[in-house]
């Protein structure tokens, strides 16, 4: 009995000097409908994964990013209702890669999760995130939700448009995801310095870090996520935004055969 309560506490002072933390990077763009339920998504899942011995320590980082209605107050007045330390927020210019960025570069974890403002129709994305194997054999996971072995609901249009994307995407790029516009976890260490070679500021600024993490040798592996049947559409397929997502591809094709990512 003294020789397992020993143990006991040589665990659990091992676990406090590693002091490590669990990052999550939310990039918020015209979210206020999903934004707070969002936030409760991750916080359910964080604390299961913590009283799971998952992680140890967690924090959210929240950046708002251009929106044009009230997702910055409703953003504003969640920080003001969780403990100090656990919710950070920011704000940047309008664009995915210029909030990802932001995020990446201010959170303080040992290993760092990328998600959507819209996690509500996922569940238990964080839950995966935290598991402790999950990046034993891997540098960088993405969790695809068109590898997903249930129907999450989504407009037949937007999955024709997703599929369509994957497969120029894979063909330009020369990669082999399903879906990199998705989640994404990685050793801290590793995603930063990923991210500080990324010039993207929309929307495929995470194909740009799938390519350069490609080039730079880190192990991929991209995993399925369990979705809900039901969901709610946040909105319709903008043509405008997949043409930008389209020339966007070309670009980091661009920078890629002209070595300006070796610069």
């Amino acid at each position: 009995m003294k020789h397992e309560r020993k143990t006991g506490m040589r665990k659990k002072l091992t676990a406090l000097k590693t002091n490590e933390i669990f990052s999550v990077v939310i990039p918020c763009h015209n979210s206020a409908l999903l934004l707070r339920e969002t936030i409760s998504s991750i916080l359910v899942q964080l604390e299961k994964a913590k009283n799971d011995n998952k992680c140890e320590k967690y924090e959210i980082v929240a950046i708002e990013n251009g929106s044009t209605d009230n997702t910055f107050e409703i953003l504003c007045d969640i920080e003001k209702k969780l403990p100090r330390g656990t919710f950070k927020l920011f704000r940047t210019a309008k664009g995915l890669g210029n909030a990802l960025r932001k995020g990446i570069f201010e959170a303080n974890g040992t290993k760092v999760a990328f998600v959507a403002d819209d996690l509500p129709h996922i569940t238990q994305e964080i839950e995966l995130m935290c598991d402790q194997d999950l990046l034993k054999t891997s540098d960088l996971v993405f969790l695809s939700k068109y590898n997903s072995p249930i129907n999450y609901g989504r407009k037949p249009v937007r999955i024709l448009a997703g599929m369509i994307f994957a497969n120029y995407r894979n063909f330009v790029l020369s990669m082999e995801l399903t879906d990199t516009q998705g989640t994404f976890v990685g050793e801290m260490s590793k995603i930063k310095e990923i991210c500080s070679r990324t010039i993207e500021t929309g929307f495929v600024v995470t194909c740009e870090i799938a390519l350069l993490a490609k080039i730079s040798n880190l192990v991929i592996k991209e995993v399925p996520i369990l979705c809900i049947n039901e969901r709610r559409e946040r909105s319709t397929v903008d043509f405008i935004e997949v043409l930008k997502m389209l020339l966007g591809v070309l670009k980091i094709r661009y920078r890629f055969k002209n070595k300006i990512y070796l610069s």
